[in-house]
């Protein structure tokens, strides 16, 4: 019987709840925005949010560095990377973004107030989110028995398909 991987349980947990933080953040900025804008408080709020979602940002590419390395391992099938790599350049695209949200202006007192903006990292947070409840499904390619040298198909011929074998 395998040991239950701890390592994997911890490190996925991190990461969705690093994920959790980024879009909950987002999530809330963009519902209280008009409330905070009207109180004044949007700057001190987003002030206390910009070092949880860095935070996140680093926790979450780590703990997916270390995800990565374990699929590698693993033998999961190559479409499953090719989602991967989407959602790698979704997230830098995504970091990108809020860090123009997050950024003061050179002043430092007034905060950029961009709605496209915010509304585009919610969406790429969604998205994200879906190519992640998909990578979720895919399960590893089933070991191969490797066989003797004779069993492995070769090609005699262009395009017809042997066995080699001792004569």
């Amino acid at each position: 019987m395998r040991d239950f991987p701890w390592d994997q349980a911890v490190m996925g947990w991190i990461h969705i709840t690093s994920a959790a933080l980024i879009v909950g953040g987002l999530g809330f900025w963009l519902i209280a925005r008009p409330a905070m804008r009207e109180a004044g408080a949007e700057a001190s709020i987003l002030a206390r949010y910009r070092p949880w979602f860095w935070g996140a940002a680093a926790l979450l590419a780590a703990t997916g560095a270390f995800t990565w390395t374990v699929r590698l391992a693993q033998g999961y099938p190559g479409f499953y990377f090719h989602v991967l790599y989407t959602k790698i350049l979704l997230y830098v695209t995504l970091f990108g973004l809020a860090g123009t949200l997050t950024r003061q202006r050179d002043s430092g007192t007034r905060v950029q107030r961009n709605s496209a903006v915010l509304l585009t990292c919610v969406g790429l947070c969604v998205v994200i989110l879906f190519l992640s409840a998909f990578m979720r499904r895919v399960k590893p390619a089933p070991a191969k028995a490797m066989g003797t040298l004779q069993e492995f198909p070769i090609v005699s011929r262009i395009g017809e398909p042997s066995t080699c074998r001792p004569s």
